[in-house]
């Protein structure tokens, strides 16, 4: 007696995958600085680094940041997971301070 078993390979998804995002959300502004509070939407966050693009960074998973001059910035966030995986994303933001 020959058993044959044929099917079709499903696709394993791995929940533990590190898949970078966030968000900003504006707090407060003086007429020489404007403050945001950078939201991590990231899932399977073990460690992150932010780049706010200003020159500064943070390894906070939700840091406020200060930005004292007007301009495009490049704000890049690496997260790795509990198994070294990383992943990151860029976005380019806006900034206008009052003069």
């Amino acid at each position: 007696m020959i058993l044959l078993f044929a099917g079709c390979k499903e696709d394993i998804i791995n929940e533990d995958k590190a898949l970078a995002d966030f968000s900003m959300k504006y707090l407060w502004s003086t007429d020489k600085v404007a403050c945001f509070r950078f939201i991590n939407k990231s899932t399977n966050i073990h460690s992150c680094n932010w780049s706010f693009g200003d020159g500064t960074g943070s390894s906070a998973i939700n840091p406020v940041h200060h930005y004292y001059w007007s301009n495009n910035f490049r704000v890049r966030l690496k997260i790795l997971n509990a198994l070294w995986e990383c992943d990151s994303i860029v976005k380019y933001i806006n900034i206008q301070v009052q003069p």
